[in-house]
């Protein structure tokens, strides 16, 4: 009840703190992965509310003092004692350096370390929650951190607490890695070898897609200090079913989902499709060389699967160990479980695959703009030979009521792509100030909607005139086409959601 209605004494400034992921469609908990910024950044203002003191203090106390972690902070903007040690970020090398980045919530990803505190901080975990007699955890509770919580598939990674799990080599390993638009980093232990491995990066480098440099020096580390020989794998029988029962189009469980900014998940769906020698590729599964992976199957468990995909089927990368499991998901729907079990890929309908998306975000406004382009110049071509308009009447004045729905569905959709591109420049532009100008859109947006009355008017009027060309009335119809996309945009698109919480 109190995390309900909290009292307003320890409440964390939350409306600066919703701007984030929303976990994709509503499932029962321990159903579907879906990493959330946001998931983090309550469990921090849950700390506060039991603790009774401020999340930054919380942490400060009960494990950086402890440890020892001397260099170790969550405040923003950074504490003046600390900021002679603190790296200098990079987008790239050639832009030169950024000023300290903020990140909201604080507590998803806020901390600014050294490598020697997080080494400390990762020997606690090695010796179950303790290190030189400090104990912040007890040493139950720190290996119910490290077991295995959840996963969707038995024989792939799952879950920890705080962790996940990122087998290789043989070796048991769980881990963290996290990324802000400047930081980049990742910490791996393997308990049973009491082996930590730390790496923090002050730029992504080059746009290169594929494994990360920091997962590849991980790699390269396991593979020279303990390697593990592949088992070798026959390909099964039916190979070439099997990959075409898995082709398909998916969307990470991380998205967005019932928020405004659900066209910016849909243009990144993951288009599995058939490869050479019946291997299966994944447009945006990448390897070192920056191109699609080729995955192999090694094993098509037999009567464990039902529906569309009637048996699991696993396949491995033939440039490295990773691994892709098509299956039933626990709810239903067929599911891709890949090596990284924070989120999982969900097959999409055919309104949501990549082709139909396309289609639509090109087409309509390709037509809405065309139209409203074309509508001067042929306007300006009569009038240059001396030609009047051929028609009159109802089909002359509701043909320009069409043209002005196109003008204004046409800005609507121009707006929300501007707002896309905004936030995709920077996170941080995503804030409460923008939001009067998505109001604005949405005001816009419902002033199209409105437009779409004449157009089906207008539709009517141009097929039940007697005099209007057939040219005419198919060209007419493609427009009033584009106007009915518009609105199915609208309504998919969430785009007059009331909630700006994203």
């Amino acid at each position: 009840k109190d995390l309900i209605q909290p009292d307003p004494k320890h409440m964390m400034p939350l409306g600066l703190y919703m701007k984030t992921h929303i976990p994709a469609r509503i499932f029962p908990p321990g159903t579907i992965p879906a990493y959330s910024n946001y998931g983090a950044g309550l469990a921090g203002y849950i700390v506060e509310r039991v603790s009774g003191e401020p999340f930054e203090q919380y942490i400060e106390r009960h494990i950086f003092q402890p440890l020892g972690m001397t260099h170790s902070s969550f405040r923003q903007p950074l504490q003046n004692e600390l900021k002679p040690f603190m790296s200098q970020g990079f987008k790239r090398a050639s832009d030169g350096s950024r000023d300290y980045e903020l990140v909201q919530p604080a507590p998803a990803g806020a901390l600014a370390s050294s490598a020697n505190d997080l080494a400390r901080f990762a020997m606690a975990h090695l010796q179950n929650g303790q290190l030189n007699g400090a104990q912040i955890l007890k040493p139950e509770t720190a290996e119910l951190m490290h077991a295995r919580a959840y996963g969707l598939d038995p024989d792939m990674n799952g879950m920890a607490l705080g962790f996940y799990e990122e087998n290789r080599n043989a070796q048991r390993i769980i881990g963290h890695g996290g990324d802000t638009i400047y930081f980049h980093s990742d910490l791996h232990l393997i308990p049973a070898l009491q082996l930590a491995f730390f790496v923090s990066y002050n730029s992504a480098g080059r746009a290169i897609p594929g494994d990360s440099g920091r997962a590849i020096l991980w790699q390269h580390f396991l593979d020279r200090y303990f390697p593990a020989a592949l088992n070798e794998s026959s390909k099964p029988p039916h190979a070439a079913t099997d990959t075409r029962q898995a082709a398909g189009d998916y969307l990470t469980s991380r998205r967005f989902e019932q928020s405004i900014l659900r066209l910016a998940s849909l243009l990144e769906v993951l288009k599995v499709h058939p490869g050479p020698k019946d291997t299966v590729m994944a447009d945006d599964l990448y390897g070192p060389n920056g191109k699609p992976r080729q995955w192999e199957e090694i094993a098509s468990r037999m009567g464990q699967g039902i529906g569309a995909l009637e048996h699991p089927l696993e396949y491995r990368a033939q440039d490295s160990q990773s691994r892709l499991v098509f299956r039933r998901g626990p709810l239903g729907g067929d599911i891709i479980v890949t090596d990284f079990p924070a989120v999982a890929y969900q097959r999409m309908p055919w309104y949501d695959s990549a082709t139909f998306i396309s289609f639509i975000v090109i087409g309509v406004p390709g037509v809405l703009v065309l139209t409203i382009i074309l509508w001067p110049i042929t306007w300006a071509v009569r009038r240059h030979y001396g030609r009047e308009f051929p028609h009159t009447g109802a089909f002359r004045s509701t043909r320009r009521w069409v043209r002005f729905a196109c003008v204004v569905e046409a800005i609507s959709l121009c707006s929300w792509i501007a707002i896309l591109l905004i936030g995709s420049q920077s996170d941080a532009l995503l804030t409460n100030r923008l939001d009067p100008w998505l109001r604005l859109a949405q005001i816009i947006t419902v002033a199209g909607l409105a437009m779409v009355i004449p157009a089906v008017i207008h539709l009517i009027v141009a097929w039940a005139s007697s005099g209007v060309r057939l040219w005419a009335r198919l060209l007419e119809t493609v427009v009033v086409l584009a106007c009915f996309g518009y609105v199915w945009c609208v309504v998919s698109w969430n785009m007059l959601h009331w909630s700006l919480n994203y």
